[in-house]
């Protein structure tokens, strides 16, 4: 269970095989989890609906350097401290489905 303002959990993807256009799998991987993404100028972006746990999360994706690509959840509503696990859930749900949505490019 994370715990900040805001509480989030963040993992790095290094191991994609190089035939694979990152992006556009994560954009479909986020598709199908129904968290409506979009590109903006750091990377990608998505949101999570609203649970009996939280208000929604904020789904942050960035490539940095050397072709990896950092996967953050963030609680949506600044404010929260505690995520109860909800974000590295998220992530990890991400990364559970992502293999099954590559793109060769």
């Amino acid at each position: 269970m994370a715990f900040g303002f805001p509480a989030y959990h963040e993992e790095t993807i290094s191991k994609v095989p190089p035939s694979v256009n990152i992006e556009l799998s994560l954009l479909n991987a986020l598709r199908s989890l129904g968290w409506g993404p979009s590109f903006d100028s750091n990377g990608i972006t998505a949101s999570t609906g609203a649970t009996s746990k939280s208000i929604g999360e904020k789904i942050i994706i960035t490539l940095v350097d050397g072709g990896a690509t950092k996967v953050r959840s963030e609680c949506a509503l600044k404010s929260m401290c505690a995520d109860f696990g909800k974000n590295q859930k998220n992530v990890e749900r991400i990364l559970e489905v992502l293999p099954g949505h590559y793109v060769s490019g």
